[in-house]
């Protein structure tokens, strides 16, 4: 339904800029669009609403940062533009802390923390931005682009965004080698490709690092090699 809103819209717009097109506009809360798209995105919205659908309900069925890709690509789609598709590789791995509540209530050297620290970036719009952003990574260019221009405008990095930049390194591995989960349960390394698991010897690999602040750096390593 979405796509097809954005294709009868693309037909018929007439990309108005006036003051009245972008009164309820939030772009802290839309991908980085051009202006023509953010257009076209607020048209749809006000064509959803005439027509009793729930924009705002993709944002929560699907997710932030997938509904901000399902969005760019289908802005890029109707423009007849090339966009890497989103890395669909699932990560799940029980050392590691995805927020700062989760680390903070785990305490010290229970989970390895890879997201960004208020303590980094303190405005909640713009670590928003950065999350959408880390998210938006297809190629290895961008991811190191986007830690340069982090590491210009916050400052050296701690090592919870360090992990979390790792974390996206060991997406980027695994979408080249065509692996489309990674898990780690109790040290042991599940690694899912076309519906099989990957076995060594017939097991599952095993983590040997001594610290499990050097686990994901040993995950992204072994991903390498596939």
């Amino acid at each position: 339904m979405f796509l097809q809103l954005l294709r009868l819209l693309l037909a018929q717009a007439t990309f108005d800029v006036g003051a009245h097109t972008l009164e309820r506009l939030e772009i802290a809360a839309l991908p980085r669009f051009d202006f023509q798209d953010v257009i076209v995105i607020r048209q749809a919205h006000d064509l959803a609403d005439l027509a009793g659908l729930e924009f705002e309900g993709h944002i929560i069925a699907v997710g932030f940062d997938l509904y901000c890709q399902l969005l760019k690509q289908a802005v890029a789609q109707l423009k007849g533009d090339k966009l890497r598709p989103r890395l669909e590789v699932e990560v799940r791995l029980d050392f590691l802390a995805a927020n700062e509540g989760e680390f903070l209530a785990a305490g010290p050297g229970k989970l390895v923390p890879a997201f960004i620290p208020t303590s980094y970036i303190s405005d909640a719009a713009l670590r928003i931005q950065a999350y959408r952003a880390l998210a938006e990574i297809t190629t290895q260019e961008q991811l190191h682009r986007l830690r340069r221009d982090w590491r210009d405008r916050f400052g050296p990095q701690p090592p919870a965004v360090d992990n979390l930049v790792l974390l996206c390194e060991v997406k980027l591995s695994a979408a080249r080698a065509r692996v489309s989960r990674v898990e780690v349960r109790d040290s042991k390394l599940m690694l899912s490709r076309r519906g099989d698991f990957i076995l060594v010897g017939g097991k599952f690999p095993r983590l040997t690092s001594s610290s499990i602040d050097l686990q994901l750096s040993e995950i992204w390593h072994l991903i390498k090699q596939l």
